[in-house]
């Protein structure tokens, strides 16, 4: 399987350690992992794989992973779903304005995301998205912020 994980521009070194674990990348059949690290420190890791802090477009690393691990940014979250990627997304909870959990919240309900603490990264694995994103239909996540907005 190829997984691809993106921090964003913020800096998640618990998830950056976690996806580095022997355990967790054997557990997961990890054949290439692809790492976006962002401001965390550099991760080595075990198996094949490709590592940086940004590039200019990540588009390339999201349509060739099988599965996406974000940290939640609604940017990377839009792409996946456009892409039809199954969208594990692990909430920074460290960050002083944990924006990112409202949004997240109505995408689980909604159907079209699975979402897990650190620690139930692996169980995330074995849940899949009930609904697939209708393509060009980015008038549900705009919806969706207007409900949050009020």
């Amino acid at each position: 399987m190829k997984v691809f994980v993106t921090v964003g521009t913020t800096k998640f070194e618990k998830l950056i350690e976690k996806i580095c674990e022997k355990e967790f990348q054997d557990d997961q059949n990890c054949e290439k992992l692809t790492v976006q690290y962002g401001k965390s420190k550099r991760p080595k890791i075990t198996i094949a794989s490709e590592v940086y802090d940004y590039k200019p477009s990540i588009k390339v690393d999201l349509r060739e992973a099988d599965v996406i691990i974000s940290a939640g940014g609604s940017g990377t979250i839009l792409e996946s779903l456009e892409l039809q990627k199954n969208i594990i997304v692990v909430v920074n909870t460290d960050l002083m304005d944990n924006h990112q959990q409202e949004l997240v919240d109505q995408l689980v309900k909604d159907g079209y995301i699975v979402s897990c603490s650190l620690d139930g990264l692996q169980d995330g694995f074995k849940k899949k998205q009930s609904k697939k994103w209708e393509s060009g239909d980015n008038r549900a996540v705009l919806d969706i912020i207007d409900q949050l907005m009020k």
